[in-house]
């Protein structure tokens, strides 16, 4: 997925945190391609099961609420299959690592004037949904994560990184995240408004 440079650079201070706390850590290719079939096929049935009896509704949840009247039975089974592979994958990273480490956002924040990112790095985006992969795909997981302060771009906008764990081990992930802000400060300072 694109990842805004600005985005990367601060994300890429966390592994150096973690190392100075006493932590091993490894940079890994996960895959996990099948989180976008997953989250955007249950996403949009869940909007025409909660919306799709409205009027009146903004673009984007009319436009979600027209996605989920296109899912069929068979979508839904590509879907849970999708998300039943992606449970393996995760169960065997977990086997080795303890937590996994990742941006929150592919961007920094974005004026309030601009509905969505449409593109990052000269990449144009399919739609309002993608500049979020990064914590959707994440979130289809079912597996328990914070987001804590990474630090800031150089025009002080905050970044943040995710700490996922594997089910059921939110304690550990909230450990995890404590020690991280503690160890960097960096939610006691202000964003550039």
């Amino acid at each position: 997925m694109p990842v805004d440079p600005r985005t990367a650079a601060v994300t890429a201070t966390a592994p150096g945190v973690f190392e100075r706390l006493g932590a091993r850590v490894e940079q890994v290719e996960l895959d996990l391609s099948d989180a976008e079939d997953a989250f955007r096929t249950y996403r949009a049935w869940n909007y025409l099961l909660v919306h799709g009896d409205k009027s009146g509704l903004g673009p984007n949840t009319a436009w979600n609420v027209e996605q989920g009247r296109k899912v069929t039975g068979a979508d839904l089974a590509r879907a849970e299959t999708a998300r039943s592979r992606l449970y393996q994958r995760m169960a065997a990273f977990f086997d080795t690592y303890d937590v996994l480490i990742a941006p929150v956002s592919q961007v920094p924040p974005f004026p309030v004037e601009h509905p969505h990112v449409s593109e990052i790095n000269g990449q144009k985006l399919p739609d309002y949904l993608a500049w979020m992969r990064s914590a959707y795909w994440i979130s289809v997981l079912h597996a328990p994560a914070a987001s804590v302060p990474a630090g800031f771009t150089g025009d002080g906008l905050p970044v943040g990184v995710q700490i996922v764990g594997r089910p059921f081990e939110d304690a550990r992930v909230l450990r995890v995240a404590r020690a991280f802000e503690q160890a960097t400060g960096h939610g006691l300072r202000r964003p550039v408004l």
